[in-house]
C-alpha cells in the first residue's frame, strides 16, 4: 500500500460542532489515506485531506461510491483520487452524489471545488459525477490545478466544468492513452453536454496537455 490507513468502507459522523472535523495523521504515510469501497459524509460532519506544500500532497483514494451530505475539503496541494490504494484502477461503477459542500478550502461554500481530481476506473460507465453540477478545479497555492483520467470516463451530465482559474493559474490536463482493458475502459475521456473550460497561462505552450486528447463525439473528448 502506501503507507497511509486503509478502509473499506468509511462513514464520517462527526456532527458539527467548533473546530471538528475528520482528517488522517500527518504521521499516517504522507497524510494520505485509502477508502476500497464506499465513502459516506453525514450531514454536519466534515472531512478534510491534511495539506501544505510540507506534507507533499497527503491525497484520498476512493474506489467506490462518495456520497457527501456534509463537507469534503480537498486542500491546496492536494487530490481527490477516484481509484484504489496504490495507484489501482477501480473496478467498479462509482457515483460522486450528496447534497453537500466540495470544496477546496475550508470553510468554502458555493459550486463543487476540487484542487485536483484524478480519474482511474477501468468500467465502461466510468465514474459519474453529475449529480452535483458545475465543477471546478482549482488550487489557491500550486501553480498548475491539475485534472488528471488515468483510465476510464469522466460524465457530467449537462454540467460544465473548469480547470484552472486564469491566466496566472493555467490548468493541467494529463490524459492516459485509450487502452481497452477485457473490453472495458476508456481513458482520457470526458463526457458532458455542457462546456469544458481550460484557463492557459500567457506563455507559449504553457501547461500543455500529456499525451493527447481525441474528440469522439459532441462533449466529449
Amino acid at each position: 500500500n502506501t503507507g497511509g490507513i486503509l478502509f473499506h468502507n468509511m462513514i464520517v459522523n462527526g456532527g458539527s460542532g467548533t473546530n471538528r472535523f475528520v482528517t488522517a495523521s500527518q504521521f499516517s504515510g504522507s497524510g494520505s489515506f485509502s477508502v476500497g469501497n464506499d465513502l459516506t459524509i453525514n450531514s454536519g460532519s466534515e472531512l478534510r485531506t491534511l495539506y501544505g506544500p510540507t506534507i507533499g500532497g497527503a491525497n484520498i483514494n476512493v474506489g467506490g461510491n462518495i456520497i457527501n451530505n456534509g463537507t469534503l475539503v480537498i486542500g491546496p496541494f492536494t487530490t481527490l483520487a477516484l481509484r484504489m490504494d496504490g495507484g489501482t484502477a477501480s473496478t467498479s461503477p462509482q457515483t460522486i452524489s450528496g447534497s453537500g459542500i466540495f470544496t477546496n478550502v475550508i470553510g468554502g461554500t458555493g459550486a463543487p471545488k476540487f484542487s485536483n481530481l484524478l480519474v482511474n476506473n477501468l468500467v465502461t460507465s466510468g465514474v459519474d459525477m453529475s449529480g452535483i453540477g458545475n465543477i471546478t478545479i482549482d488550487d489557491v497555492n500550486a501553480t498548475a490545478p491539475t485534472l488528471t483520467l488515468t483510465s476510464g470516463i469522466l460524465r457530467l451530465g449537462s454540467n460544465n466544468i473548469t480547470i484552472g482559474s486564469s491566466t496566472t493559474k493555467p490548468g493541467l490536463i494529463t490524459l492516459g492513452v485509450y487502452a481497452p482493458t477485457s473490453g472495458t475502459g476508456m481513458s482520457g475521456t470526458i463526457n458532458t453536454t455542457g462546456t469544458i473550460t481550460r484557463w492557459f497561462g500567457t506563455a507559449l505552450f504553457s501547461a500543455p496537455f500529456n499525451n493527447t486528447g481525441t474528440v469522439t463525439s459532441p462533449g466529449m473528448f
